[in-house]
């Protein structure tokens, strides 16, 4: 009950912020709680997979420093890492091989990184990212094809650069503020 309700909830909340973005509308939730940190928004998502929605592993190293927010909506930022997450553990291909988060401080802000295995010869890049299309060909997998359309654009809403990097069967999302 739990799983499927909040994959409810995201399909709901990711059709709702396509209709803001289709229709050219600010995506913004107003959530700037400055007493929360990047690594705190993180292990709050982190724990809704390990402890009811998926039961998976995730590899996390984080910064011990405390990462600032600096006028990032935390709920935005929460949607990024979220669908970020979900795809990584639904497109992992290893089991021997959990998906390996990193977050680091720099100078200006932060990087946030995740890496997965997955099948040999995956093939794309987010130029080629549009809504309701799956970038697999696994019917099984639920979905609404939306998650890396909206992580492109609220990446770009919050001044985030958000890049992927492909190598044999190694998928790397890259965050950087």
């Amino acid at each position: 009950i739990y799983t499927s309700s909040f994959r409810m909830y995201r399909n709901a909340r990711n059709l709702m912020l396509y209709s803001l973005i289709s229709t050219h509308q600010p995506i913004r939730y107003h959530s700037h709680d400055f007493s929360r940190s990047v690594n705190s928004i993180l292990k709050e998502v982190i724990v809704w997979y390990h402890n009811g929605v998926i039961k998976n592993t995730l590899n996390v190293l984080t910064s011990d420093w405390d990462i600032p927010l600096q006028g990032i909506d935390n709920e935005l930022l929460s949607i990024l890492f979220t669908e970020l997450i979900d795809n990584a553990l639904k497109f992992n291909s290893s089991a021997e091989k959990p998906p390996l988060i990193k977050l680091n401080t720099t100078d200006t802000g932060f990087i946030f990184t995740i890496t997965n295995h997955t099948i040999p010869n995956v093939n794309f890049n987010l130029q080629d990212v549009q809504p309701f299309t799956k970038m697999h060909k696994d019917d099984t997998l639920i979905g609404l094809g939306l998650g890396l359309f909206l992580c492109i654009n609220i990446a770009k809403n919050i001044g985030c650069n958000l890049s992927l990097s492909i190598h044999s069967d190694v998928v790397s999302f890259t965050l950087t503020s």
